[in-house]
């Protein structure tokens, strides 16, 4: 006969509600919920990108395409010098395979959508860190995976088109964007609106 008492450990790893965290019942990290979270982030991010893009004239984006200095300066700091600090910190401290790629990974990665957030909260730029971020996230389709190959065969050895993150930088450049394009259109066309 079977004996159906669990051992003392077993007994005690539920979650905080009584729930079993190994499996049977639902956790916080369930499929759908883990979905439905992704969802609204998304929507959110898409709404805040509309309303920043409400507060961006074309003259003005113009302009710092007229006057490029500032976002060639932030292309150089983006896909030169942070992808070479992440690879000379990750020789300094002597990390393993798997760190240091993913250092490299972080110095590669091109900035994303909060910078514009920040920029609006901090009074900053607002037309220079949308080109920048709209800039940054289409070279980062050719040149992070340049990049890590470049600065990751100190560690591994992997095909550069095995590096190409097409599906996630797709997807940064369509919540990025589309809604800031539709804001800029907005704010053309009915700028009451817009405000």
């Amino acid at each position: 006969m079977a004996s159906s008492a669990q051992p003392p450990a077993a007994a005690e790893s539920g979650g905080p509600d009584g729930g079993s965290l190994a499996g049977g019942g639902e956790t916080f990290g369930d499929r759908s919920l883990s979905q439905g979270l992704s969802v609204l982030v998304g929507l959110g991010l898409c709404v805040t990108m509309l309303g920043l893009g409400c507060a961006v004239e074309l003259g003005q984006l113009g302009q710092q395409l007229r006057r490029p200095v500032g976002l060639l300066l932030a292309l150089l700091g983006q896909f030169v010098a942070m992808p070479l600090v992440a690879f000379l910190l990750a020789l300094i401290f002597a990390l393993d395979e798997v760190a240091a790629v993913a250092v490299l990974l972080c110095g590669c990665c091109p900035g994303g959508n909060l910078s514009n957030l920040m920029s609006v909260l901090v009074d900053g730029d607002m037309n220079l860190s949308i080109i920048m971020t709209a800039s940054s996230t289409l070279l980062a389709l050719f040149l992070m995976p340049l990049c890590l190959w470049i600065y990751s065969r100190y560690w591994i050895n992997t095909a550069v088109v095995q590096l190409l993150p097409l599906g996630a930088v797709s997807l940064t450049l369509g919540s990025t964007l589309l809604p800031i394009g539709l804001g800029v259109l907005i704010r053309y066309r009915h700028p009451r609106a817009a405000d």
